[in-house]
């Protein structure tokens, strides 16, 4: 996320990217106090200064001078004699159209050390993000692996079948395969619904603790569900009401089973990929316990949405081909609840 943050500061992302960074900025208070620190990091760039004017090809003389006085002063090969007596290179022709003026050129050589630092010192803070980017993506796959394990360990003793989101109260959102698996004791202590933190562990209350909450706290019970799958979605299922049915382990076609939760805006699934990477794509799990970084959302049997259904919401499939990975709190049937 943090090179969004930067590319959002410097006004250089595209506009249905800077419009995602801002829903996400809206929604989470963490990711504003990285943009603030990031900010404050980029304030001395932004400092005004006096403009120099710098020759054309500066650099490439540079670069000579540096090379010339390595040859002048070899340090791995050592020479009889004092190096002193060696003869000076020929000046070249550009150092005479600089001058002899000592003070000039040192301003040059400061100049050009700042240029070349501040390239170097970019190329490396971007090749750390990006490796922190890279490592999070992996860190994010294995968690999902270690989820598929726990998954396939339940239906290996359930015919088959996956935790089911069901269609009706309580057990008809998301989230609640993590507590299906920590009732049947299947939900492995290595698993982290935080996505890149894998050393966030699982509180999963129980099935018996969601209903009583549900019927004696509905507002914390609303709270509660909203995290109980953290930063992952999850199959809603397909069919109707009267005849729906979940995922199965034996099921040939490679369908998503859960991925990176989607983005929102305004209560509803935002275009564009999930915002665990920055935008960039979503990790995503399938019933054969393979793990892809998808770049597009399009990524089911026939190149459907998996964030939404046939008809374009946030609800269950409309058959088994139609994936729909809903986040902790999304429900099969949202429209017709009693």
């Amino acid at each position: 996320m943090d090179e969004n943050l930067v590319g959002y500061l410097l006004q250089s992302l595209d506009p249905e990217t800077q419009a995602q960074v801002e829903d996400y900025l809206h929604t989470e208070p963490e990711a504003r106090a990285r943009l603030e620190r990031l900010r404050r990091a980029l304030d001395p760039l932004a400092a005004g200064g006096e403009d120099v004017a710098v020759p054309p090809g500066l650099w490439v003389h540079t670069l000579a001078h540096i090379a010339q006085d390595r040859c002048r002063k070899p340090r791995m090969l050592p020479l009889p004699g004092s190096y002193r007596d060696l003869p000076a290179a020929p000046r070249p022709a550009w150092s005479q159209w600089l001058g002899s003026g000592g003070s000039w050129w040192r301003r040059a050589d400061v100049i050009v050390a700042a240029v070349l630092l501040l390239a170097a010192t970019s190329l490396v803070v971007t090749w750390i993000a990006q490796g922190q980017i890279n490592q999070q993506r992996l860190t994010c796959q294995n968690n999902l692996r270690q989820f598929y394990q726990s998954l396939r360990a339940y239906s290996d003793h359930h015919d088959n079948q996956f935790p089911l989101v069901e269609a009706n109260p309580p057990r008809n959102v998301a989230g609640i395969f993590v507590p299906i698996l920590n009732d049947a004791g299947f939900l492995s202590p290595a698993v982290s619904v935080s996505c890149g933190s894998p050393a966030v562990p699982v509180r999963a209350p129980s099935l018996e603790e969601l209903e009583e909450m549900r019927r004696d706290r509905p507002e914390e019970f609303d709270s509660l569900i909203h995290n109980l799958a953290g930063c992952y979605a999850y199959s809603l299922g397909y069919g109707t009401r009267n005849f729906h049915s979940g995922l199965r382990s034996d099921e040939g076609e490679r369908l998503p089973l859960m991925a990176d939760s989607p983005a929102f805006r305004d209560g509803r699934v935002a275009p564009g990929n999930s915002p665990n990477h920055g935008f960039n794509g979503q990790n995503v799990l399938f019933v054969d316990g393979s793990v892809d970084f998808a770049t597009v959302r399009n990524v089911g049997v026939n190149r459907d949405d998996i964030f939404t259904n046939q008809r374009g919401e946030v609800a269950a499939g409309r058959n088994r081909f139609d994936s729909v990975l809903g986040a902790s709190w999304a429900r099969p049937y949202p429209h017709d609840e009693q």
